[in-house]
């Protein structure tokens, strides 16, 4: 279940705002700095992210989840992550567009990018 909206993106609050600047740093450049695996498509187990000490999402650790990360993802104005519920129950997040090469070359582009024909 992948959630998306196309409606005006809220304001979040101070908290949520810093912790949806630290994802986006994350997922879209820091992924393999830091040690975290990804899926072809560039999803990153929630769960391993906030575990993970390196990525400074422990600082975050009081948020909700999914609700506190849906409203991040929500309101982001780029639509620059996507958050997924698995068969399993587990939370994943991504970064959909802008990564570094390093991060890049990780993806399969079939599996992770969406492709953009002219109408």
């Amino acid at each position: 279940m992948s959630q998306s909206t196309s409606a005006a993106p809220e304001k979040l609050p101070k908290k949520l705002y810093d912790a949806s600047r630290q994802l986006v740093k994350i997922l879209r450049h820091k992924i393999v700095d830091i040690g975290l695996s990804c899926d072809s498509r560039g999803f990153v187990s929630v769960g391993d992210l906030f575990a993970n000490r390196q990525s400074g999402m422990s600082r975050f650790n009081d948020l909700r989840i999914p609700e506190d990360l849906e409203r991040i993802v929500e309101s982001n104005e780029k639509k620059r992550l996507e958050l997924e519920c698995r068969e399993d129950g587990q939370y994943y997040i991504r970064a959909v567009q802008g990564h570094s090469a390093t991060v890049g070359e990780r993806l399969d582009s079939e599996q992770a990018f969406e492709s953009i024909t002219e109408p």
